[in-house]
């Protein structure tokens, strides 16, 4: 079981990071962004220049932990917890049950939070695309349309050079035939936007169209359903280049390095509920001095883009599953 743990680890890190790669590199090839006349407050320093890399390191940090929480230094904070993470594991037995039920349960209240306010979220893209509109006129729907065609252009692009590619490697399963066997998995996640409501069909398809053994289907899909966020990955990815455009902040590679490892990040520790994307966007928007404003105004089109994003997250991790399931079936005697 380790070592099935451990594949499917590197095969949802690998995708992610390659995804959020896609979705900065398109951003930047389609100019993402540009002409879209932003009225709010543009940020007062552009992200430019490239900084010294061991600068760069000792930045990364945390000099006095609260600060970083009050300053919202999320790469600091990342690196904290990370840390914090090694040294609790390192505790004894009896200790670290308590660190990890003590921080389990602080995780639970504020996804909680979170769920509670999703709830009204209809009510508030629905106002917020009013005042868009009010305030932007029908000049926003060309540059929304962009992005919207940008993150679905990625979201084929992964399914083609990631998903199909390592399926023929590892398994020389024709990717046509991959999906004429899942197919039905995709109606439910376009329609509930969710990973872990699609999760029931998920195993189901795993286990009775693809063969997967049990044991590996039913570790792997509920961790892929938690972790494995490709597809929000690509969105987010183009929501920081269509800020970065829109307000004429140039990325530089330092930066665009940094939106992809905090990003990846960040993008794994986020929930399967619907619409949780949203928060991430606004997180990553300001941990990166861009304006929180336009996450908001792509908050309104979020679900166009989260039916496809959940659909390639569940068939990432369908495709991860049946790699690390065909190098695991049991031998015939």
């Amino acid at each position: 079981m380790r070592s099935i743990g451990s594949r499917i680890l590197v095969f949802y890190l690998a995708t992610t990071a390659f995804a959020f790669f896609v979705g900065i590199t398109l951003s930047r090839v389609v100019n993402l962004g540009v002409g879209f006349q932003f009225k709010g407050e543009a940020p007062s320093q552009a992200i430019t220049g490239v900084p010294n890399f061991l600068k760069v390191l000792v930045e990364m940090v945390p000099k006095n932990v609260f600060s970083s929480f009050s300053n919202g230094s999320l790469v600091q904070i990342v690196i904290f917890g990370a840390f914090l993470g090694v040294v609790i594991l390192l505790m004894p037995e009896g200790k670290k049950k308590t660190a990890e039920d003590f921080f389990r349960t602080f995780a639970d209240i504020f996804l909680q939070l979170v769920k509670f306010v999703l709830g009204y979220a209809p009510i508030g893209v629905g106002a917020l695309m009013a005042g868009t509109m009010g305030v932007y006129g029908s000049k926003v729907i060309g540059p929304l349309a962009k992005f919207i065609g940008t993150v679905y252009l990625g979201y084929i692009i992964q399914i083609i050079l990631a998903y199909f590619v390592m399926l023929y490697i590892f398994t020389r399963m024709n990717p046509f035939q991959f999906l004429k066997k899942t197919y039905a998995l995709y109606v439910t996640t376009a329609s509930t936007c969710s990973s872990l409501a699609s999760l029931p069909i998920n195993l189901q398809v795993a286990k009775e169209n693809l063969g997967v053994p049990e044991e590996v289907a039913n570790f792997t899909l509920p961790l892929g359903a938690a972790i494995n966020k490709d597809g929000g990955s690509i969105t987010m990815a183009c929501a920081l280049g269509f800020a970065a455009g829109a307000t004429g902040m140039a990325l530089s590679i330092p930066t665009q390095i940094s939106m992809i490892f905090i990003g990846t990040l960040m993008s794994m520790g986020g929930s399967g509920i619907p619409g949780g994307g949203i928060v991430i966007i606004m997180i990553l928007t300001k941990a990166f001095n861009l304006p929180v404003e336009i996450g908001a105004i792509l908050a309104g089109i979020y679900r166009l883009t989260d039916m496809g994003g959940t659909t390639m997250n569940c068939m990432g991790d369908l495709v991860g599953t049946y790699i690390v399931g065909h190098s695991f079936k049991p031998k015939k005697s």
